[in-house]
This record gives C-alpha cells, sequence and structure tokens, in this order.
C-alpha cells in the first residue's frame, strides 16, 4: 500500500506471508518396523544384503519421517521526504519465522546383527544381535557425564530413567522474532555530487520453542577464563539455566554507511560511484 500525503512525502507498507512444507514423511504407525542391518556395508557377493526397515541397509539412522511447514510473516514500512536538497527515508521491519519440523532419528528400533557379513549371518541363525538402538524420552537426566578414556557415560542416580522408557517428542516449532529499523539522508551537495549516509539497527531475537523444557543448551559454569567455565559448565533444559532461554539476547547490531555518486562530466551519462558500511555487534546481556 502506496500513500501520498504531500508532493514531497510518500509511505509505503507491505504484509507479506509465505509458507512453505517440506514433506519426507511417511505413515508411522504403518511402517514402524525396526531396521535390521546385517552388519555394515553387507554383501554376498557383489550384492548388497537388505532387510525389512526404511532404508535400512544404507541410512542406519533408525528411520527418518520429516517434514513440517515453515511460515513466515513480515511487515515493512517506510517513509520518504523530499526536503530541499535532501531526500531522507526512514522505516523498519518486523520479521516473524515459525519453523515445525518433526525429525524422527531413532524413530524406529535400529537392530544390528554383526560386526561382518559372515558374523551377521551366524547370529541372524541363533537370534543374537549385537547392537540394539532407540530413542527414548531422556525426562531431563541426560547427557550425563562421560568417561575420558571411554567415552561412556559414566552412570550416576542423576542420569537414571523411570521405567518404562517412551519414545521422545520428535516434533519442534521454534519461533523467531526479528526486527530493525533504519534512517538515511540523499543530500545533493553540488549539481554533480550527491552524498548518501545512514544507518541500520537490527535485532535478533533468540530461538523459542513452543514448548520450552524440550530445549536445551550448553551454559558456562563460573571461573576465571573460558576453559575454566568450560569444565564447571553443563547442559540444562533452556527454562532451568542460569539465562532462562536458550541464549542470553544480544541487543545492538548498529550498521552505519556512506556513499557518493558523481557525475563525472555533468551531462548525466557516466557517474562514478562509491561507499562503505559496517556493522558493529552489540554485546550480549548477562
Amino acid at each position: 500500500m502506496n500513500h501520498t500525503f504531500s508532493n514531497n512525502i510518500l509511505t509505503n507498507t507491505k504484509i507479506s506471508f509465505r509458507r512453505l512444507n517440506f514433506n519426507q514423511t511417511y505413515d508411522h504407525a504403518q511402517q514402524n518396523v525396526p531396521e535390521l542391518i546385517l552388519a555394515s556395508g553387507a554383501t554376498i557377493g557383489t550384492t548388497p544384503v537388505q532387510f525389512p526397515g526404511l532404508f535400512a541397509q544404507f541410512a542406519g539412522a533408525g528411520g527418518l519421517p520429516f517434514g513440517g511447514p515453515q511460515n513466515a510473516l513480515q511487515l515493512t514500512h517506510d517513509l520518504s521526504w523530499i526536503k530541499g536538497r535532501h531526500t531522507i527515508k526512514v522505516g523498519g521491519l518486523f520479521d516473524y519465522q515459525q519453523i515445525n519440523r518433526a525429525f524422527g532419528a531413532f524413530a524406529q528400533g535400529l537392530e544390528l546383527l554383526g560386526t561382518s557379513t559372515s558374523s551377521g549371518l551366524a547370529n541372524l541363525s541363533a537370534g543374537t544381535l549385537t547392537l540394539f538402538e532407540a530413542a527414548v524420552d531422556p525426562q531431563g537426566q541426560f547427557p550425563c557425564h562421560e568417561d575420558p578414556a571411554t567415552g561412556l557415560p559414566i552412570q550416576t542416580p542423576a542420569c537414571t530413567l523411570s521405567l518404562p522408557a517412551t519414545s521422545p517428542n520428535f516434533a519442534r516449532s521454534f519461533r523467531y522474532k526479528d526486527w530493525a529499523v533504519y534512517v538515511q539522508d540523499s543530500w545533493k551537495a553540488t549539481p554533480r555530487l550527491t552524498l548518501n549516509f545512514g544507518t541500520r539497527y537490527e535485532h535478533y531475537g533468540v530461538q523459542h520453542n513452543n514448548v520450552q523444557s524440550l530445549d536445551s543448551n550448553f551454559y558456562f559454569g563460573p571461573g576465571s577464563d573460558v576453559y575454566e567455565k568450560i569444565r564447571t559448565g553443563s547442559v540444562q533444559l533452556a527454562p532451568q539455566s542460569p539465562v532462562g532461554q536458550l541464549w542470553n539476547p544480544v541487543w545492538g547490531t548498529v550498521a552505519p554507511r556512506v556513499g557518493f555518486a558523481y557525475d563525472v562530466f555533468g551531462d548525466g551519462r557516466t557517474s562514478l560511484r562509491g561507499g562503505f558500511a559496517s556493522a558493529m555487534r552489540g554485546i550480549s546481556a548477562t
């Protein structure tokens, strides 16, 4: 929507909405079959061995139901004001994105029979598995501390699940709220020289999930340097973290800019242009 208030003041308002639906899923209820793998890269002769399960032999990720819509809404408003030899523009935008995704890695069990084709065939005959993996609800107890020598979790009461184990929530709905404002001036200093200068301020909001208890992050602990803060840090659920959300907001992304346009011969046919822009990142809140 454009509106002319006078012969030197013009506004422009725009509302944009788009929806993308990315869907590579399948009927989970009908195809909830564990992936059975003989062995990684198993072949009989030169023929790969394929057992039941979605891409079992080749994916090895417990099935990959994946998809969901992405919604984006953007509001922009600009005002242009011609005052003498100045053309001043001010405006801003608000951007809201909602990304809904379901990613079912290990939504189905992953069963590995052996470490080689021969051991896999032997275990198939004996009804024995070498490995079984499936996603379970961590109930806010994981990850546990790892043994640096073996890489295995150190089992403590703090990382004990209450049985029976259930499937986790594979769906997420991430929300983003970003906004920006700007002001700029185009000044016709002489009939042949135009100078441009202005600045822009942008804020990128903190990512939020509609169920914030499904979000977690690594948070620094106390310490005199970054290495000590990492050693004393921990993974925590976002709403229970020291900052109360996924990460601290960053305020103040300022981007000043200057430029010029010069009519070289004064006939309006050849121009020389140049400019410079800089972004100064703000400091996150504590």
